[in-house]
């Protein structure tokens, strides 16, 4: 994939990465979709499947799975940690996206200054960048808000495990909570329910759904523009 050939920018509608960010996300959401199944399966069924696997794995941590019948382990841990790790992979996956099609904006409209040049965490220079340098008509901003609290709870989740530890902390995340769906907060810390996943992939759908729509606009004008030169 080459971003710096206008040409095949052009031929792409105005982005090679926007064609196939949709067909990445499916993949992050059927990899939680089968571990959450597997998690919420009965001690039975895991055993049955642990016991299949067993080879694969270490001698000892087979051997403590399958002899785990800690509720709390499967039905608290585990999904706890599942959850925040594929949040991790989400906004990862999501800031590499943004970083390309700024990118490719650069090279399809000419921009004189990168994204890379500009303040701000990396979803706010791309915002700056796409829609003040590059003129792009959406995503609209609930759906930039909507990314920048997702980067939030990420950051909460990431370098603080979680974890609260003042009041002001407490406060600020049910303030965020509230805008979310499937997250609570309390005084032991932030905890991602089953419904917070697929809450997540959804707005980030969106927004990538919106960013298509924007740039196969900007792909329309410069095609116009390079007719009429």
């Amino acid at each position: 994939m080459d971003f710096d050939d206008r040409s095949y920018l052009i031929e792409m509608g105005g982005s090679a990465v926007a064609s196939f960010a949709l067909e990445s996300l499916h993949d992050i959401r059927c990899y939680y979709e089968a571990m959450e199944a597997f998690l919420a399966s009965s001690s039975e069924e895991r055993r049955f499947s642990l016991r299949g696997m067993r080879e694969r794995l270490d001698p000892d941590i087979g051997e403590f799975l399958l002899n785990a019948e800690n509720s709390l382990l499967w039905e608290d841990y585990f999904p706890s940690e599942l959850r925040a790790s594929v949040l991790v992979s989400i906004m990862s996956f999501f800031e590499r996206y943004l970083n390309g099609v700024c990118t490719e904006s650069s090279v399809l409209l000419r921009t004189q200054i990168s994204h890379k040049t500009l303040k701000g965490s990396a979803i706010e220079r791309a915002q700056t960048f796409l829609f003040r340098l590059c003129a792009l008509p959406k995503p609209h901003e609930d759906r930039w808000r909507s990314m920048k609290r997702l980067q939030h709870l990420r950051n909460t989740v990431v370098h603080n495990g979680g974890l609260l530890e003042t009041d002001r902390e407490l406060a600020n995340a049910q303030r965020l909570a509230a805008e979310m769906k499937g997250v609570n907060c309390s005084e032991l810390g932030i905890d991602l329910e089953p419904e917070f996943i697929p809450y997540a992939i959804n707005e980030v759908s969106q927004f990538l759904e919106e960013m298509s729509q924007a740039l196969t606009v900007a792909c329309e004008r410069v095609k116009q523009f390079d007719h009429e030169a």
